[in-house]
């Protein structure tokens, strides 16, 4: 949401029982998402995400991560956190999680939406999202400047501005006189799980029988191309046809549409598959016979599985690099 006015800070407050004062700006708070509004009086640790418009299941989501991040981060973890969603309406399945998950929705009146939007943007999220991914997939293959990173991408400027003012004012890239470059991999893998997790475009799992998660990869390739249908694989699965990196993971994962293309391989013992529901057209590449997501998207996918799969993630960036 664009920058809240005090206005609506102090209905926020009102409602939830704190007073203004104990709000926290997370001015030394280093990672790269943050709560939109947040009180913090020592023992509670509220935060809110705001929307000028209806709040959907990823704005449910959303907080629902940030609720975790802190539970497990001193000193916010020795607090009782709390959840909040503040919007003029909400969607009922996702009032329905929101609820479930203790957390509350706190409907803004007309007057404090408009006022709310009368502030600032700032530069904060959506990196994952389709153009933006672009520049930074791209800085992430080599460095550059803005103007470089629009041409490559094919990016407007301004776009490629207001993504890199993303990055740079959460310390992710620096300039080299007219260079940039990205500082902190880590930390912009970790943005990258919070805003998009994977998991929430799966479809569906299947234990099949297929013990040779090549040989799986190969059939759904040719079923796919046979049936005129959407394949791709992603996620580590990816990375075992760039290298020996992890040809110890029994698993492959894929974009395919539609996934009744595999609902007869389900068996026992073998390889699982887990497929996806693409949420932005799916580039691919072809290597070894097998249909692939390209690198980019390799990219942003495995560092959508979370912190267990940003080894392989930093991989999938050492070849983004390399190719």
């Amino acid at each position: 949401m664009e920058t809240l006015d005090s206005e609506t800070i102090r209905f926020l407050a009102e409602r939830l029982g704190v007073s203004p004062a104990t709000r926290n700006t997370m001015g030394a708070f280093s990672h790269p998402i943050h709560p939109d509004l947040c009180f913090d009086d020592g023992k509670r640790l509220i935060l809110i995400e705001a929307k000028r418009s209806r709040a959907g299941p990823e704005t449910v989501r959303q907080v629902a991560l940030l609720r975790d991040y802190f539970h497990r981060r001193p000193p916010w973890s020795e607090r009782i956190v709390e959840i909040a969603v503040a919007a003029p309406s909400i969607a009922p399945d996702a009032r329905s999680v929101l609820e479930a998950i203790g957390g509350q929705f706190i409907p803004l009146p007309a007057s404090l939406v408009k006022r709310s939007g009368r502030g600032t943007h700032k530069p904060r999220g959506k990196l994952t999202s389709p153009a933006a991914w672009s520049v930074v997939s791209e800085l992430l293959r080599a460095p550059g400047s803005i103007q470089g990173l629009s041409r490559r991408t094919g990016v407007s400027y301004a776009w490629c501005h207001r993504t890199i003012t993303a990055l740079a004012s959460q310390g992710l890239v620096r300039r080299t006189g007219g260079r940039l470059e990205v500082t902190d991999l880590p930390r912009l893998l970790s943005g990258v799980a919070w805003e998009r997790p994977l998991a929430s475009l799966r479809s569906r799992e299947i234990v099949t029988s297929l013990r040779d998660p090549g040989e799986l990869a190969r059939l759904l390739t040719s079923r796919a191309g046979a049936a005129g249908a959407v394949c791709a694989l992603t996620g580590p699965s990816w990375l075992l046809f760039h290298g020996d990196f992890i040809r110890s993971v029994n698993r492959v994962d894929a974009y395919l549409a539609p996934a009744s293309l595999a609902a007869d391989l389900a068996g026992k013992g073998g390889v699982s598959l887990v497929l996806y529901h693409p949420d932005r057209p799916v580039r691919r590449e072809v290597v070894e016979d097998v249909s692939l997501v390209d690198a980019p998207q390799a990219v942003l996918d495995l560092a959508g599985l979370g912190p267990n799969w940003f080894e392989m993630a930093s991989q999938a960036v050492k070849a983004l690099a390399q190719g």
